[in-house]
């Protein structure tokens, strides 16, 4: 049973009444309204019937890639904030350990200064006395030879 076959006689009764009663204009023919729309609910309901399962898996799986991907976002936040923490933490360790490093240095360096100072000191006391002893000796020598020509006549 073709339904337009039984509706055309309709159809075309009250697209001519339409037209002679708007007297030659457009009209707005409801019949004509309820057709397109059934038209088009029937469409959709097979287009829905054969391609909604695939569409709603399709939508699906994209909502649970872009529900991943902002998962995977968030985590690489976290990790990015932990690896500038850990960065931070390291940095301030090694900072630490450099400053350690320049006291023990600083320290070492002041011990050695001071033990060459000292060293210095004492070479420098051992030449002192050497010379006095020289001195003295020398001065020795000399009375000696001053008292001996005394001495000889």
């Amino acid at each position: 049973m073709n339904l337009f076959a039984l509706t055309a006689p309709l159809a075309a009764g009250g697209v001519v009444a339409a037209a002679e009663a708007a007297g030659g204009g457009l009209a707005i023919n409801f019949f004509w309204i309820v057709v397109a729309s059934a038209n088009f609910i029937v469409f959709a309901t097979i287009l829905y019937l054969a391609f909604g399962k695939q569409v709603s898996g399709l939508l699906a799986s994209r909502r649970e890639r872009i529900e991943q991907g902002l998962r995977d976002a968030e985590q690489a936040k976290r990790d990015r904030e932990t690896a500038e923490q850990e960065r931070l933490a390291t940095l301030a360790e090694a900072r630490r350990e450099s400053n350690d490093i320049l006291a023990r240095a600083q320290k070492v360096a002041q011990e050695t200064r001071d033990a060459d100072i000292a060293a210095t000191r004492e070479e420098l006391e051992r030449m002192r006395v050497r010379a006095a002893d020289e001195i003295d000796g020398a001065e020795i020598c000399r009375r000696d030879r001053a008292i001996e020509p005394q001495n000889a006549g």
